[in-house]
């Protein structure tokens, strides 16, 4: 079959041929994207809920009240690489800014407990509201980031 162009020379337009009508859907993924499925951004991110939900169980052992048991110290030394990784990377799908928006909430979001007087005050700021508006767009989830 040719590759006869669209005729749009005289209107302005670019051609329009079969090789540049069938490469368009590639050229609508952001630039990088994860073609095969894997995400490095989603990677760091699942490996900072890992080590989150590490040092979470290891605060609840007899004796590490201070959490200072090796253990936990290595926890939380992960969680801080992950983040590092993360943010050392731009985020590209909705997941990943599901992720960067995660990690925005935990590190500067509402500090008091849910359902409790304090985090319903802290959630009345603008900023506190846009961050849960951003989770919850990204991420699918009616509820804030846990």
């Amino acid at each position: 079959m040719p590759n006869t162009p669209f005729p749009a020379a005289g209107r302005g337009l670019p051609e329009i041929t079969r090789r540049t009508l069938l490469a368009a859907p590639a050229l609508a993924l952001p630039l990088g994207a994860a073609v095969d499925g894997h995400s490095r951004i989603l990677s760091h991110y699942q490996n900072w809920l890992a080590a989150r939900a590490e040092w979470w169980r290891l605060s609840e052992i007899p004796g590490n009240e201070e959490y200072d048991d090796p253990r936990s110290l290595a926890a939380k030394e992960t969680e801080y690489s992950e983040i590092a990784a993360l943010l050392s990377l731009p985020p590209q799908t909705q997941a990943e800014l599901a992720a960067f928006s995660h990690i925005l909430w935990n590190r500067v979001g509402p500090t008091s407990l849910p359902d409790t007087d304090g985090f319903r005050e802290e959630m009345r700021e603008p900023g506190c509201r846009a961050m849960l508006a951003i989770w919850q767009a990204t991420s699918g989830s009616s509820t804030y980031p846990v």
